[in-house]
């Protein structure tokens, strides 16, 4: 799919702009606000002692007081990130899940997979290895996250693709301008739907 397509264009709309939400989750952990956030959750949800063998037992103690926690996650997304996403509180509610998880049982974070029929702690694996659109996206979301929400901002002329490509992602023309990849994130960003909505 072309770089310039914009959301609904096609059937692989969907799936790219899943692709774009995961990796903003995963680019939010490093964020020193979400990262406050995500300890308060942890010392909220004080885990049963089985729950390090029971996984059934940690999904539980974790989902406990869901409401409560979207609701605080809410505040964080819209007045402490200023993002308008209506997503993101229930994508970070899941990472924070399975952040929690990982640290419990000793293994590495997993990707957040956004699935409309479980869009709360959906996987427990690692997502999908590199590939050149993974790099695309996740330069993408990386300079989108610098210029929109990181606090303070960087300024655009730190932004320029020529310093700042990873590797993999060099020589990407005129579509990988800074300005151009952030537009891009931004409008698979605002396509994300999830159909399942938190309980009221």
């Amino acid at each position: 799919m072309d770089d310039h397509e914009l959301p609904g264009a096609t059937p692989g709309t969907a799936e790219r702009s899943r692709q774009y939400a995961e990796a903003l989750v995963i680019t939010l952990r490093d964020d020193p606000r979400v990262d406050r956030a995500y300890q308060a959750y942890c010392s909220r949800h004080d885990l049963p002692a089985d729950a390090v063998l029971d996984l059934t037992a940690l999904r539980r103690a974790f989902l406990r007081d869901r409401e409560h926690d979207l609701q605080t996650i809410g505040r964080l997304v819209h007045e402490g990130l200023g993002l308008p996403y209506a997503w993101l509180a229930l994508a970070l509610l899941a990472d924070f899940g399975v952040r929690g998880a990982a640290a419990v049982l000793g293994v590495a974070p997993a990707h957040v997979t956004l699935d409309p029929d479980e869009s709360v702690i959906q996987s427990w694996q690692a997502g999908p290895g590199p590939s050149h659109e993974g790099e695309t996206i996740r330069r993408d979301v990386a300079w989108f996250y610098r210029a929109r929400v990181k606090d303070p901002p960087d300024t655009m002329s730190t932004l320029d693709p020529e310093h700042t490509a990873p590797p993999g992602a060099a020589n990407v023309g005129s579509s990988g301008t800074a300005q151009a990849a952030i537009s891009r994130a931004e409008r698979f960003l605002a396509a994300v739907h999830l159909e399942r909505q938190p309980p009221k």
